[in-house]
Formats: C-alpha cells, structure tokens, sequence
C-alpha cells in the first residue's frame, strides 16, 4: 500500500486551517505562507543535517582533535563536519526537498558548485561566530553552535531557493 505524503499534508492543511487558532487572520496568512511541503521537507532535512553535523562536531571535538588547542579543535571539528553535512544537505535538498531532478551534469555541477559557495559563506558566518562567542562572550561552544545553525539554517534556505534550485518561470 502506497501513501502519497502529498495527499496527506493537503489532510492536515486543511484540518488545521478549520480549527479556531487558524480563524484569526493573522495567524492564518502566517500558516498559509510557511506550512507548504517545501517548507517542511527544507526543515526536516535540515534538522538532519544539523544532526549529522553536530554529532560529527561533538566526536571530532572530544574524541578526535581533542590534544590540540581549543580555536583548532573547534575550527577543525567544525571544517570537517561542515563538509559531511554539505554533502548530505546537497543530494538532499537538490531531489528531494526542491525537485532538481534534472540529469544534466553541466547543471548538476553548477548547482553544486554554488551550493558549496552558499554554504561556505554560512560556514565563515558560522565558525567565525561560534569563535566569537566562545572566545569574547564566553558562550559554551554547543551553545554558540546551535545558535549559529539556526542562523546557518535560514540563510541556506533563501540561497537554495532564491539562487541554487530556482524553478525556471
């Protein structure tokens, strides 16, 4: 027996719009605007990835690197779990939560290729966050991590949508 998840979360939309919170307008146009499959296939998956690159941080950091000095270990632990991550987040994002299925590899390796720009510009934004917080405002270094994910998370999404996986009109 198949289920067709599309058909699915079109139920629970339309369950959820005829409760009583989602009568009020405002918090309907909110719901309406961020509840659509895109949206939550990008924060599952990212919630994935996040998961993949803490876990690969919280070993690189405290098993692996751990006789090197503090901003190594942290700049190490966090390079390699950046490019784990990356590489899940690509095949992720790109056939699953945003369609590309084009086989073209000219497009396949530009997509990736502006994918890794997008998130090597996050990932600068990211350890040279966590760094500051770790360093000048003496936030733990999960702390500091998963506030910098969250801020990773949202900007990657407007990159993928708005630049890497645009439809074409």
């Amino acid at each position: 027996m198949k289920i067709n998840i599309e058909e699915k979360f079109n139920k629970f939309n339309k369950y959820m719009l005829n409760t009583k919170i989602f009568k009020i307008p405002l918090l309907n146009k909110i719901y309406t605007t961020f509840m659509n499959k895109e949206v939550i296939l990008y924060l599952i998956f990212g919630v994935l990835t996040t998961l993949i690159n803490f876990i690969c941080f919280f070993i690189l950091s405290e098993y692996i690197f751990t006789s090197l000095n503090q901003n190594t270990n942290i700049s190490l632990s966090n390079l390699i779990a950046f490019i784990i991550a990356v590489l899940f987040a690509f095949i992720t994002n790109k056939l699953i939560v945003f369609g590309s299925n084009d086989k073209n590899t000219k497009k396949t390796i530009k997509e990736l290729l502006s994918f890794i720009c997008a998130r090597i510009f996050t990932f600068l934004i990211s350890t040279g966050g966590i760094l500051l917080t770790v360093n000048i405002l003496f936030i733990h270094k999960y702390i500091s991590k998963i506030i910098f994910n969250i801020i990773e998370i949202v900007l990657n999404y407007l990159f993928s949508k708005l630049l890497i996986f645009r439809k074409k009109a």
